[in-house]
This record gives C-alpha cells, structure tokens and sequence, in this order.
C-alpha cells in the first residue's frame, strides 16, 4: 500500500467515524456572562458532590427514558444548572 492510499484511506475512516460522535453541547442562558457561568457551575458541582454512581436498568426520571445505568451526580448537576435557567444547546446551532 503506497502513502497516498494510506492517508485516504485514513482520511475515509476519520469522516466515518466523525458521524459516530455525539455533537458536542454547552451550557446558555440568555443575558449570562461566562463569570455567571462559572459562578453556576461551581454551584452545581458543589451540590451534586454526595453523590454517586447508580445502577438501575431501565431507571425513568421525568426528563428522559434511561437503559441502562445513570450517574446521580450528573442529574443533580443537570437539574441545579436547569433550575438557574441554563439551557444545553449544541454547539453547531449558534
């Protein structure tokens, strides 16, 4: 196999799996500035800090379906965050 064939072929894979990974998202808020985003986000982490991983199959909050096992520690986080009136937004639809 010569470089050329290499590099495509590298190439070819790289864009196929660019499809496989989940867009990548960040917290907004209307009006918020990134001081009010980092005063939040400490916040948060400070109050999901108890918390840990759990293992329920099929666990359902009231935001979404779960199959398989859930981090506690993210969902307190989420709802701190949510309850402040940040939002997750993708970062492809600014």
């Amino acid at each position: 196999m010569n470089k050329l064939s290499l590099i495509l072929l590298s190439a070819a894979a790289l864009i196929a799996l660019s499809g496989c990974i989940e867009p990548r998202t960040e917290w907004v808020k209307d009006g918020a500035n990134p001081e009010e985003l980092r005063y939040t986000r400490q916040t948060c982490e400070q109050d999901a800090q108890g918390y840990a991983f759990i293992e329920e199959r099929g666990y359902d909050d009231s935001a979404r379906d779960r199959r398989g096992g859930t981090s506690a520690r993210s969902d307190i986080y989420r709802r701190c965050m949510e309850s402040q009136g940040w939002r997750r937004q993708r970062t492809d639809q600014k």
